[in-house]
């Protein structure tokens, strides 16, 4: 099969031989080229505060869910702790509430 003078395999494909160049050329231009580096500062000195103050809140936010979910499972085993122990209450209650009928209809 012959490549298309494009580069392309006819299909609308990049052959391998052309797109293996492209990414040697590209990533040695992004190394070579210092104006990233320049576009990089100047982010940082128009959003780099605001960035680290979202990040800082972001955090904070993370710390507060981990607290309320330790919080919530804490109280979801006292709330079962305490259920249980009011069924055992209660079928305590249903057994001397049979015992005593037991008692009441012996002749």
């Amino acid at each position: 099969m012959s490549s298309a003078p494009n580069g392309t395999n006819g299909y609308g494909h990049v052959s391998p031989s052309v797109a293996n160049s492209n990414v040697v050329s590209l990533s040695m231009a992004k190394v070579i080229d210092p104006a990233d580096a320049t576009m990089d500062q100047i982010r940082d000195l128009l959003f780099g505060e605001f960035k680290r103050e979202v990040d800082g809140r972001i955090a904070a936010i993370e710390q507060r869910m981990a607290d309320l979910e330790r919080r919530l499972s804490a109280a979801r085993t006292e709330d079962e702790t305490k259920r249980r122990g009011m069924l055992d209450d209660i079928a305590r209650g249903v057994a001397a509430l049979g015992d005593h009928v037991k008692q009441i209809a012996k002749p």
